[in-house]
Order: C-alpha cells, then sequence, then structure tokens
C-alpha cells in the first residue's frame, strides 16, 4: 500500500514539475544575399511567442503557427508541442545571429537558444530546373508582382496554332512564401473548344524554388489541359481562381486571362486529305497468304503518329470491280493524350470478297496530313498488293443467275418469255412511248422558255436599279453603325466614372475596331486580328500621330483585359486618348 502511495506522489511530481522547453530551428545555416530560409520555434508549453531577428533580416508574408503532436520516443507517447515558422532573406553578407526566441509561462520569461547564419554573394541563377512551357513574367505587371504575396499565371504552350493543331494550357502559381496547401480552386476556362482533354495524374504538386528576376519564390504548376481548337480567330482564356494556404491564412488571387490565335489550313488541300495535322505514316495488310475464288479476307489499315490522330477520318480505298467490301470498316483505336496531342494508332478493318480467280492488283492508298513542321500537306501512299487467285468452279455469284437468258422477264413470279409476245402488244408499246416522249419534250421546252424570260427580267431590273437607292442602302449602314459607336461612347463614360475597369477595356477595345472598320468600309462581319487591321489602315486617314494612338490603345486594353492592373494615369490616358481619336 505504501508502495503504491509513493509511485502515485513521484508521478504527480514528475508531471508538475516537467521543464518548459523551447527550440529554435533554421532551415539553413549558410545561404545567399535574397535566398530564403524558415526559421521555427518549438515549444511543449502554449505561450506567445516571439522571436529576435538582426536587423539585416528581412521578414517575409509566411507566417504559420499552431500545435501539433508528436511522439516523444523516450516516454513512447504522443506530446502537444506548440510551434510558430516565419519566412524572410537577408539583405547582406556576413555572419547574423537569430534569436533567442522568448514566451511567457507562469509568469516567467522562457528563452530559447540562438543560431548564427552564415551570409554570402547571391546569384541570380536558379539552382532548380526550369519549369516546362513556363509562361513569360513580363505577363505580370511589375508593379502588381510587388503588392502581392502570389499571384497565377496561365502559360500556353504556343499563341498561335492551327486549325486542329495540338494546344497545351496550365495553371502557373508563384509565391513569395512557402504554400502548405491550396483551397477553392476554380479551373480556368477555355473557350470555343469543343475537344479538350485533362493531363493530370493526380493530385501531387510538385513545389520548387526559384530565382525570379532575383528574388527567391515558391513556383508550382497543375490543371495541364490538351485542347484542338477548330474555331479560327483569336480566343480568350476565362482565369482560374484559387486561395493559397500558408498554414491557416489564405491568399486569395485571380490568375491573367491570355488569348491565342487559331489560323486556317492552306487551301491548297489534296482530295486525300482527311483532317490529321500532326505526323502520320500509313500501312496496309491482308490477313492471308492464299486465296481462292470467292474467299472473303481481312484488310488492315492502319494510322500511326502522334497530333489530332482521334479526330482522323477514315481512308478512302479504291478497290477493282472484281472486288467486293462488306459493310463499314471496324475501327480499333489505341492512342493516349500527352503534352504532343493525342499519340498511338487507329486501325480500319475491312472485310473484303475476292470474286474473280487469276491476278489481282489492289492499287496503292493515298492519305493526306497536314505537317506542322514542314506548314505543308503531306500525301502518304502505301504500295499496291499484287495477289494470285485460284479459280472454283463452286463459286458463282448471285448476279450471274441473271445473266443465262436476257429475255426472261419476272411478272407476278411467273417467268414469260419475251420472243412469246405478240407483235400487236410490241407496236402499241412503241406508239405508247413515242406519244408519251414527244409530250415531255414539249412540256420541258416550254418550261425552258419562261425560266429564261423570267430570268431576263430579273437581270433587267437589277440593271434598273437607281444608284439613289444603292447610296440610301449604304448611307443607312453607315448611320447604324454611327448609332452604334455613339451608344458606346455614352457607356465609357459611364464606365470610366464607375470604375468598371475590366468592361471599359473590353467596350474600348471593341468600339475602337468598330470605328475603324468603318473608316475603311470593311465588312464588320469578318473577324481580324488586331495587328492586321492596323497594317490594312489608309496612311491617308490615319496619319503617324492617329496610328500611335490606335497602337497604344489597342495594346494597353489588351493588357489590361488580360489580368494587369493599370495605374489612374495611365487609365485617364487611356480614356482621353481615346475619345479624342473616335469623337
Amino acid at each position: 500500500m505504501k508502495n503504491r502511495w509513493f509511485i502515485l506522489c513521484f508521478l504527480t511530481f514528475n508531471l508538475f514539475a516537467q521543464q518548459a522547453n523551447l527550440e529554435l530551428i533554421v532551415s539553413s545555416e549558410d545561404v545567399a544575399v535574397g535566398e530564403q530560409i524558415t526559421v521555427t520555434v518549438k515549444s511543449n508549453v502554449s505561450g506567445n511567442i516571439k522571436i529576435n531577428f538582426p536587423p539585416e533580416f528581412n521578414e517575409g508574408y509566411s507566417v504559420v503557427n499552431g500545435m501539433k503532436q508528436e511522439m516523444d520516443y523516450t516516454s513512447g507517447k504522443f506530446v502537444s508541442l506548440y510551434y510558430l515558422s516565419k519566412d524572410g532573406t537577408f539583405t547582406k553578407t556576413g555572419d547574423f545571429t537569430i534569436g533567442p526566441a522568448t514566451i511567457k509561462n507562469r509568469g516567467k520569461v522562457l528563452k530559447s537558444n540562438t543560431v548564427t547564419v552564415k551570409v554570402g554573394k547571391g546569384s541570380t541563377k536558379s539552382n532548380g530546373n526550369s519549369v516546362r512551357n513556363s509562361p513569360s513574367q513580363n505577363s505580370i505587371n511589375n508593379k502588381q508582382k510587388k503588392r502581392v504575396a502570389a499571384y497565377g499565371i496561365i502559360g500556353l504552350s504556343k499563341k498561335k496554332v492551327y486549325e486542329g493543331e495540338p494546344l497545351i494550357a496550365k495553371s502557373y502559381v508563384y509565391a513569395r512564401f512557402r504554400p502548405t496547401h491550396l483551397e477553392s480552386y476554380q479551373t480556368f476556362e477555355m473557350m470555343d473548344v469543343m475537344d479538350a482533354h485533362s493531363l493530370s495524374q493526380g493530385n501531387q504538386i510538385n513545389l520548387e524554388e526559384k530565382s525570379i528576376g532575383g528574388e527567391r519564390m515558391f513556383v508550382f504548376s497543375m490543371d495541364p489541359k490538351l485542347a484542338f481548337p477548330v474555331k479560327t480567330g483569336e480566343h480568350i482564356i476565362k482565369p482560374f481562381q484559387l486561395e493559397l494556404m500558408s498554414g491557416f491564412r489564405g491568399f486569395p488571387f485571380e490568375s491573367n486571362s491570355p488569348s491565342y490565335e487559331v489560323i486556317p489550313l492552306p487551301k491548297n488541300q489534296p482530295y486525300s486529305f482527311k483532317g490529321g495535322v500532326g505526323d502520320f505514316s500509313i500501312t496496309r495488310t491482308i490477313s492471308s497468304d492464299s486465296y481462292k475464288q470467292g474467299d472473303v479476307v481481312q484488310m488492315d489499315v492502319q494510322v500511326t503518329g502522334v497530333g489530332n490522330i482521334h479526330l482522323l477520318q477514315e481512308p478512302d480505298i479504291d478497290l477493282p470491280d472484281n472486288i467486293q467490301v462488306y459493310g463499314d470498316p471496324i475501327i480499333k483505336e489505341d492512342f493516349k493524350f500527352n503534352n504532343k496531342g493525342a499519340e498511338g494508332k487507329v486501325t480500319y478493318t475491312y472485310n473484303i470478297q475476292l470474286l474473280d480467280s487469276g491476278q489481282i492488283k489492289i492499287p496503292k492508298i493515298r492519305y493526306a496530313y497536314f505537317d506542322l513542321k514542314k506548314e505543308e500537306y503531306v500525301v502518304l501512299k502505301s504500295p499496291s498488293i499484287n495477289l494470285t487467285i485460284k479459280g472454283d468452279p463452286n463459286f458463282e455469284l448471285i448476279t450471274d443467275l441473271y445473266k443465262t437468258d436476257t429475255n426472261l422477264i419476272e411478272l407476278d413470279d411467273e417467268l414469260i418469255d419475251e420472243t412469246n409476245l405478240s407483235k400487236n402488244n410490241r407496236s402499241s408499246f412503241s406508239s405508247l412511248n413515242y406519244i408519251l416522249t414527244s409530250s415531255l419534250v414539249i412540256v420541258i421546252l416550254v418550261l425552258l422558255y419562261f425560266l429564261l424570260k423570267n430570268k431576263r427580267q430579273s437581270v433587267n431590273k437589277k440593271k434598273e436599279l437607281p444608284q439613289e437607292d444603292e447610296k440610301e442602302l449604304h448611307e443607312e449602314k453607315e448611320i447604324v453603325t454611327y448609332v452604334d459607336i455613339k451608344n458606346n461612347i455614352r457607356d465609357i463614360d459611364d464606365l470610366y466614372q464607375n470604375g468598371e475597369e475590366e468592361a471599359l477595356y473590353s467596350l474600348i477595345q471593341n468600339t475602337l475596331v468598330t470605328h475603324l472598320k468603318n473608316e475603311m468600309q470593311f465588312n464588320h462581319e469578318v473577324v481580324i486580328v488586331n495587328t492586321v487591321l492596323i497594317d490594312k489602315l489608309d496612311p491617308k486617314l490615319f496619319n503617324s500621330e492617329k496610328l500611335k494612338s490606335i497602337k497604344f490603345i489597342l495594346k494597353t486594353c489588351e493588357t489590361a483585359r488580360y489580368g494587369l492592373v493599370l495605374g489612374l494615369d495611365e487609365r485617364e490616358k487611356l480614356y482621353i486618348s481615346f475619345r479624342s481619336l473616335v469623337s
């Protein structure tokens, strides 16, 4: 009994006599100027932790604190640890001491250890590999980069693609702190794309530390998508949104909104072109080596390559009359989507019957596609196949049954010999045929007469259309366009006064393009890229100052619409330039 009381008192004493522990840890003790480090303080008691940093240490945005459970291997039990982590960089070279960290507990101030960090000269080179397809940092305003803790960019494999060419888009995130996780992610949307595929392989994110413009940043990419745009013209991608977390603290933001252009394929398409864009090859095989008349064999045509292979049409097979095809081909697809596009093969299996004996030649197959490297059409040719067919006397086509006697006519399931028809019946048939034929010729001649007469009157009316009417129609169309521009200017004034920037930049750009098309008498229904529109402007109507102002307005609107922030002076300059040019 005494031993039990002794053990209980000993455990109680140890519990209350547990020594408070405060430990300071630095992620690296040998760093360069500008290189980011993480300072962490752990304690087994709760309280307000403070860290003593030297003046040469520039604290970053990331601050993480909380409580976690860790295993105490001495006692074999979990213990509660309270922690505080901060990121930062040194601005000078030398040896600097971090700490001690302090915490108040039961009226006493506890102190941690100190850590000395050796800081050397910085390097502008990144110690990591570059991110593939990483977007240019020029697409983010320098003011915005300095102002925010994290920002996002949509990276594109190309800014200009042919219709049907693979295009890859990916989300990139840049942060000035070490993120712990992300929340509320809303993916970007590729407009006017019917065929898009996700290239994500799980939810794992590879976080890399890089030097961006001499500044250490954390970079990761995610959500890659593969698309095959076919609608020509310029297209805009809607931005992605997310909240980047550092512990319990979140930094919400929206990415930029880039554009890409889809250009049409050249018009000189070969007749054997089946929509292929990429790099392909073609082969053809027959299922057997020996044949006899009447055999049904399989002929496989296989297209292999990378590009938009999943969208290809079947090839045209030019077979002689003594080979018959049964039904549509059986199509077997074996491809996968990757960073190159759709890669693999498609096999078309045809069931064909050999109708004649002797030597049969199957002509070569032509299959054309558009080569992206050469930027021209390439015609593939499979070699012809020569077959030796052994005759079969027992094989007889169904159509041959009707060739035995051409004088037999089938009426009401009875076979009547045409030679037994009376001469009177033949004469009656001949007279009737003559009457019907003559009547039909007369009707056709009458119809042609009235058709030509109406057409001549229509042409004469068109010639007689007064020039005043054409002029009136043209002026009416100009009045409609002028009213649209006038209404747009009124809306632009309201948007400018209310500070609705995104709608303001979009409407300014669209109104200016409409105004330029109206001045140059371009078709408003035709989509023209801004650079092409500027090149086509008549120097007699637009002098150098106007051209300079037009380029400034279009470029500034393009920049502002893609997620970059304009200052008040820039916004005012844009508005004044537009009003003076259009009004």
